[in-house]
């Protein structure tokens, strides 16, 4: 059996504090590299995810076969293995997000601030690949997020799989973080895509509607009706620093 593996995944603020509440269990991201949709001479559209030696073909235009979620298989037999970038189950994914250095110690240590809810560090290692820049980086946020040494979050991968993005089911939607606003704010019952008292828009009326309007934020107009293939990855909490 192999060893689990650990990597980083990048989360913005809002979905940091989701996971912080225990809110956010799954997150979408989009195949890469993606199928595509050629013409065929069967007279039907046919999904092609190219691949560095080759390509795989589904003559399926609806879904994508459950079998490619492990291994493709090209057109002369070669089999590929379906590699998620986020790991598989087991592994562990540490999560990366945006920090600030607030102190340093010559070329041993430094305290990071968390800009998704300002908590503190104590004291840290001092990175290598920050070392040459302790001044400068006093008091500005850490360029792609923090570092091992930083991360508070560890999610064990507890389940990966391969939809369509549009097909999320209003349990996905609430399980990517989606949650709804007080009845005090407004009893009419809606649901955001954020934290309400900090981030009033945008809003739905129900919680898929409400995580599209997340993933153009995101993604950018139109990527929602794009309505690519994702990589579906479940989660849960396993380790959280002190700060």
């Amino acid at each position: 059996m192999a060893e689990p593996r650990e990597r980083p995944i990048l989360f913005s603020g809002p979905m940091v504090r989701a996971l912080l509440d225990g809110r956010k269990t799954q997150t979408r991201r989009v195949v890469n590299p993606h199928p595509r949709l050629i013409p065929s001479s069967e007279g039907k559209p046919i999904w092609r995810l190219d691949l560095r030696n080759g390509f795989v073909n589904s003559l399926d235009e609806t879904r994508w076969p459950e079998t490619m979620t492990r291994t493709f298989r090209d057109q002369d037999g070669t089999i590929y293995p379906a590699v998620c970038p986020y790991g598989s189950p087991g592994d562990r994914l540490w999560v990366r997000e945006s920090a600030r250095v607030i102190a340093w110690r010559g070329f041993r240590q430094c305290r990071l601030s968390y800009e998704a809810d300002g908590a503190e560090t104590d004291w840290l290692p001092f990175p290598v690949r920050l070392k040459g820049g302790e001044t400068s980086l006093l008091g500005r946020c850490i360029a792609n997020g923090v570092f091992r040494e930083g991360a508070r979050l560890t999610l064990e991968v507890t389940g990966v799989r391969v939809e369509r993005l549009r097909d999320i089911s209003e349990a996905d939607a609430r399980a990517e973080g989606i949650r709804s606003v007080p009845r005090h704010m407004d009893p009419s019952g809606v649901w955001w895509t954020h934290d309400a008292a900090t981030c009033p828009e945008p809003w739905g009326r129900t919680p898929e509607d409400a995580f599209a309007r997340l993933w153009e934020i995101i993604n950018g107009t139109e990527s929602w009706d794009a309505n690519p293939w994702v990589w579906v990855v479940e989660f849960r909490r396993v380790e959280e620093r002190a700060p």
